[in-house]
């Protein structure tokens, strides 16, 4: 149960849809192939102004963000990039060691890892229904069941409302793209997720290179 619970943690707040498919493992004597994040940075650093790239995942060029919730996880995400590129942990603190999981977002892929572990699970990155609900089409919003139920502000931002019916029963509060809290119902319990600490300023790119020596796991 408490695996669970956990792995709902790490989806929930983003409204995550996965897809199954057969996997394989692509093993390459420990090396991965060429990440260009340097690349991925430049694009974005080319906008003009507060003009927003037109794949931008957040409207915000960089951020660090760290969340609590109401069964102990703490998640922790840095992004640049508009959100193109990504780090996130999601760990509980377990006699003095960090245990839990964690993910990179970079040129178009997710890598999904344990901490401390050299398998990497590697997956197209698809932005969130959460996060894209500006550009929402009226078909996916009734498929996802998706209302603006209000405005309110966290962390003194000014936030969107948002309801979401599917996957699962969920309020989210979205500031530019970003969930800074949300409240989803599990068989009659609430789980709070709520960022207690918000940092706009850039964020380092070696945050975003991934481990050397691993393995790869394609889907």
């Amino acid at each position: 149960m408490r695996r669970i619970i956990f792995v709902l943690i790490i989806t929930i707040p983003v409204l995550i849809s996965c897809n199954t498919r057969n996997s394989k493992l692509n093993e390459t004597g420990g090396s991965v192939e060429h990440i260009s994040v340097s690349d991925t940075i430049t694009d974005s650093a080319n906008t003009d102004g507060n003009l927003i790239p037109d794949d931008a995942v957040y409207q915000i060029e960089h951020a660090y963000l760290k969340y609590t919730s109401t069964i102990g996880v703490i998640r922790e995400v840095w992004f640049s990039a508009y959100g193109k590129l990504q780090y996130e942990e999601a760990y509980r603190i377990e006699n003095g060691t960090k245990r839990g999981t964690c993910s990179y977002v970079i040129d178009g892929y997710k890598y999904d890892m344990q901490i401390g572990s050299k398998e990497v699970v590697k997956t197209p990155f698809r932005p969130e229904p959460a996060t894209e609900y500006e550009k929402l089409t009226a078909q996916q919003k009734e498929q996802y069941g998706v209302k603006k139920i209000g405005d309110e502000s966290v962390l003194k931002h000014y936030c969107t409302v948002v309801s979401f019916e599917k996957p699962m029963p969920t309020t989210v509060w979205l500031y530019k793209g970003i969930p800074l809290k949300s409240v989803s119902s599990n068989r009659g319990d609430d789980l709070v997720i709520e960022a207690v600490q918000f940092d706009e300023n850039p964020v380092d790119s070696t945050k975003f290179a991934l481990p050397q020596g691993i393995r790869i796991i394609q889907i």
